[in-house]
């Protein structure tokens, strides 16, 4: 429920903040979690276009254009350098997501990138920069690395 909560909470931001949104199940979403984000939580959001492709995403970006990639926590915000296209993580405003180990971690890999956190959900919308900094000649830990470190 939680889970739902939160992607209801992160639409709702973005769906203000943003003229379009569009929304992609993880590839290894099954098809009774689909069925239940699709009635729970995106028939509350019908101005949002629902990509069915089940591509990756960074092979989706030309098509789809997207000022900035948002989501909890996704391999694709990851991969953005060089795209244009902003990352925004939101886990960090989600009470219930900040204090579990794996964004935890997260935030202290992104902090090293010089990571903007959007502070309020109201600075999910157009214009947002995160200001990240894959190679700023700062020594810097691997995600991997990060992780070995935590655990």
């Amino acid at each position: 429920p939680t889970y739902l909560q939160g992607l209801e909470r992160i639409l709702e931001a973005l769906t203000v903040g943003y003229g379009e949104v569009f929304f992609k199940f993880h590839p290894r979403e099954t098809p009774e979690w689909r069925e239940r984000i699709q009635l729970r939580v995106l028939a509350r959001f019908p101005q949002v276009q629902v990509i069915q492709e089940s591509a990756p995403f960074e092979l989706l970006l030309t098509r789809y254009a997207p000022e900035a990639l948002a989501s909890y926590i996704a391999t694709p915000l990851l991969n953005l350098e060089g795209t244009g296209v902003e990352p925004l993580f939101l886990f960090h405003l989600l009470d219930d997501l900040r204090p579990q180990p794996v964004f935890a971690q997260l935030s202290a890999l992104l902090r090293q990138w010089n990571y903007r956190f959007a502070e309020h959900w109201a600075e999910a919308r157009s214009g947002y920069r995160s200001h990240i900094e894959f190679h700023d000649g700062a020594p810097s830990s691997s995600l991997a690395d990060l992780l070995r470190t935590m655990s």
